[in-house]
C-alpha cells in the first residue's frame, strides 16, 4: 500500500530547506545592497541611471535586434533629468517590435546613510492602440490601449 502526499502539506524537511534558502537569499540581498550603495555615494562624477545629480541628464538605449529572421526587435530609449541630487524625472519611449510604448518615470532617494540607500522608483507606461500591422509584425491585430504602473522600493 502506498501513501499519497497531500499537496497542500509540505514536509518539514522541505520547509526547513526552503527557510534556509530564503534566509541565504535575504543575506545576499542585504550584502549586495550595501555593496551597490557604496558606488552611489554623492559624487559629482557618479554614473547613476536613477539619480543623475542636480540639473544633470542621463540617457540610455536598449535593443535586441538580431536580424530580420528572428523575433521582432525591442528598441527602447530613456532620458532622465535630476531635479535635485535626491529626485529625478524621466521619459521613456520605444517599441517592443509589436507595440509602441511611452512612459514617464520618477525616482526618489527615500533614505541614505553611509553605504545604505532606499530608492523609490515608479514608471507609468502607456501602450497605445494598434490596428492592423505594425513595424516588424505583419499579422493583422487589434490591441486595445493599456497602461500599467509599477512602483518599487529597493536598496
Amino acid at each position: 500500500m502506498t501513501m499519497k502526499a497531500n499537496p497542500r502539506q509540505l514536509p518539514i524537511r522541505n520547509l526547513s530547506e526552503n527557510l534556509a534558502l530564503m534566509l541565504l537569499m535575504f543575506i545576499l540581498l542585504i550584502v549586495s545592497c550595501f555593496q551597490d550603495a557604496k558606488g552611489q555615494m554623492p559624487n559629482p562624477y557618479r554614473n547613476d541611471p536613477y539619480l543623475p545629480g542636480k540639473h544633470k541628464f542621463s540617457a540610455g538605449f536598449i535593443t535586441t535586434y538580431r536580424g530580420a529572421s528572428v523575433a521582432a526587435p525591442v528598441m527602447i530609449g530613456d532620458v532622465t533629468y535630476g531635479i535635485s541630487n535626491r529626485f529625478s524625472v524621466g521619459i521613456v519611449g520605444g517599441t517592443t517590435g509589436t507595440l509602441s510604448l511611452f512612459a514617464a518615470k520618477i525616482a526618489a532617494d527615500i533614505y541614505q546613510k553611509r553605504n545604505f540607500r532606499l530608492l523609490y522608483r515608479m514608471s507609468l507606461i502607456y501602450y497605445p492602440e494598434r490596428k492592423g500591422t505594425y513595424l516588424f509584425d505583419k499579422t493583422n491585430q487589434n490591441v486595445m490601449p493599456w497602461m500599467p504602473t509599477m512602483g518599487f522600493v529597493g536598496c
